[in-house]
């Protein structure tokens, strides 16, 4: 996860959602309940979208992927009616 080709690295990006994962702005339309983190991957903007689940202290990992055409929102819209197993228990 410390891959400097990453910035912020993904490291970094889930300690900072342990901590706090409301400081990443809401998304809207579609992907309503989800935030989503800027991220640049090898200097290509990329976004990491996330869902929190409250009172469960659980943050779930919806999708990474490239910004570009919108193709990172698509597939989170996509994989929002499955079950992912990449959840972050929260501190």
């Amino acid at each position: 996860m410390g891959d400097p080709a990453f910035v912020p690295s993904l490291g970094q990006i889930l300690s900072s959602l342990r901590a706090n994962p409301f400081q990443y702005p809401k998304k809207h339309g579609a992907l309503a309940g989800t935030r989503g983190v800027e991220i640049r991957f090898k200097g290509a903007p990329y976004r990491l979208l996330y869902q929190i689940f409250r009172e469960e202290h659980i943050v779930r990992l919806i999708a990474l992927d490239e910004r570009k055409s919108d193709r990172v929102y698509r597939r989170a819209a996509n994989l929002l009616g499955g079950l992912l197993d990449d959840d972050i228990e929260l501190a």
